[in-house]
């Protein structure tokens, strides 16, 4: 599941209200396959072994992976007043 956005706030909004184990902030495919062990965060699996899906969160005990990308210019510029 993945989100495209400029402002911080909708994304941390959208992350800690959807219910699913990868999230992408700003990037397509939220997590490459090959980087993690589970494919999902329900009984999904690949393999011949059930070590994805929920059984491979749980080993990991990492309820979501976010995968975020935010570029330099949608960054707002911190100014300091005296």
């Amino acid at each position: 599941t993945a989100i495209f956005t400029t402002n911080g706030a909708t994304a941390r909004k959208f992350t800690q209200e959807i219910d699913v184990g990868q999230i992408g902030i700003n990037v397509p495919i939220p997590v490459p396959l090959p980087m993690f062990s589970f494919t999902g965060s329900r009984g999904s699996f690949r393999g011949d072994t059930n070590f994805y899906g929920r059984n491979g969160m749980n080993f990991y005990t990492q309820l979501k992976t976010v995968t975020s990308s935010w570029r330099q210019e949608d960054a707002t510029p911190a100014h300091v007043q005296m």
